[in-house]
């Protein structure tokens, strides 16, 4: 079953910010994924199929109502719980400002785009770049691979990361504030997150193009990351099951 039903599709056209340079990935020219990308997908082959339609299957629709913030607790708590972290001595509840502690240092302190398992890919499977498959890792202050509540935006542009201002080319919001979502998005073996993007406008054409993904969480602190990337116009793989 192919993810396209959770995809998200484009909206507006729109110019916006640079930031500072990161790394580039050619696609279409051969790259030998490293270690970690060979290792996420040796693990999710060994998923159920079954399990990934159920995970698909409870999707409504294409966008989700902002957390409530009664909502944020319940997530995070689930997160600390998860963690294996201890409830004050004695039992007692705890008070709102050690409830916030424990938010920060469960919720992300950074985001990755993951460069070499990120595409161009079809989701109608006829080899054509109607969408991208983005993969995303969230990290704690500690380092560790962490989850995520707040809302994600991605957005595509043509352009390099040199130059000042490129043109819009897609945009897709994605919220995740709830258990539902968390199941939809994230991979429980890699603990990474997978979003499908399907354009409007398609195929998309060769180019040199930037991914943007910026990261609202309910504290209000903003992530972003950056990949640039060059597309060869070649038949792009499908859009994994």
């Amino acid at each position: 079953m192919r993810r396209a039903a959770g995809a998200f599709r484009m909206t507006g056209l729109a110019t916006a910010r640079v930031l500072p340079p990161r790394r580039e990935c050619d696609h279409g020219q051969g790259i030998d994924p490293p270690g970690e990308a060979r290792l996420y997908w040796r693990e999710r082959s060994r998923q159920v199929p079954a399990a990934r339609e159920a995970r698909i299957a409870g999707k409504g629709g294409q966008s989700m109502n902002r957390p409530h913030f009664a909502t944020v607790w319940t997530l995070v708590g689930a997160a600390l719980l998860g963690a294996g972290c201890e409830t004050p001595p004695g039992g007692q509840p705890a008070t709102e400002g050690e409830l916030a502690a424990y938010v920060e240092l469960v919720l992300p302190a950074r985001i990755e785009i993951q460069r070499f398992l990120t595409k161009p890919v079809s989701f109608a499977g006829d080899g054509n770049a109607d969408g991208l498959e983005v993969i995303l890792a969230a990290y704690d202050a500690a380092g560790d691979l962490t989850k995520v509540v707040g809302t994600f935006h991605f957005e595509l542009q043509t352009r390099r990361l040199s130059d000042r201002i490129g043109t819009r080319v897609a945009f897709w919001p994605v919220e995740i504030n709830s258990n539902k979502a968390m199941i939809l998005y994230r991979d429980p073996l890699s603990r990474f997150y997978d979003f499908p993007l399907e354009l409007d406008h398609k195929p998309l054409p060769a180019g040199q193009y930037v991914l943007t993904a910026w990261l609202q969480l309910p504290t209000g602190r903003r992530l972003i990351d950056e990949y640039e990337f060059n597309y060869d116009g070649s038949g792009a793989a499908p859009l994994r099951s």
